[in-house]
């Protein structure tokens, strides 16, 4: 080996080295940005449970106010006379009969995104 290749080595060696501590950068700072992006869906998922869960809560709450309200137009119906026409209040209570159809689906359509977004984790 002559003085030469030696230092053609030792340049191949630097030149190594700074690609090695290039790479090293460039891997820390994708390892940043996957910490990132974790805690920004981590707060993201939360946020999401958080919205389900109270979407939920509203969707329940709404039932039993319509199962309230089934119930009045109920009695309504059976002590109805001349106030009130049989077929308003058949009406109204097709309207309500409705209404809880779509809220069931509804609250189907909020399980199914609560099963998916638990999958997504």
């Amino acid at each position: 080996m002559t003085l030469g290749d030696l230092q053609a080595l030792l340049n191949d060696s630097r030149q190594n080295a700074a690609k090695l501590e290039s790479l090293k950068q460039t891997v820390e700072a994708q390892a940043r940005l996957i910490e990132e992006l974790k805690r920004s869906n981590g707060n993201s998922s939360r946020s999401s449970e958080s919205d389900l869960s109270g979407l939920k809560s509203r969707i329940d709450e709404q039932g039993r106010g319509l199962a309230a309200l089934q119930s009045q137009v109920g009695d309504l119906k059976r002590s109805s006379g001349s106030n009130a026409s049989s077929n308003d209040l058949s009406s109204l209570k097709n309207d309500i009969s409705n209404t809880r159809s779509d809220l069931n689906a509804l609250k189907s359509t909020v399980s199914t995104l609560s099963t998916l977004s638990n999958r997504v984790k």
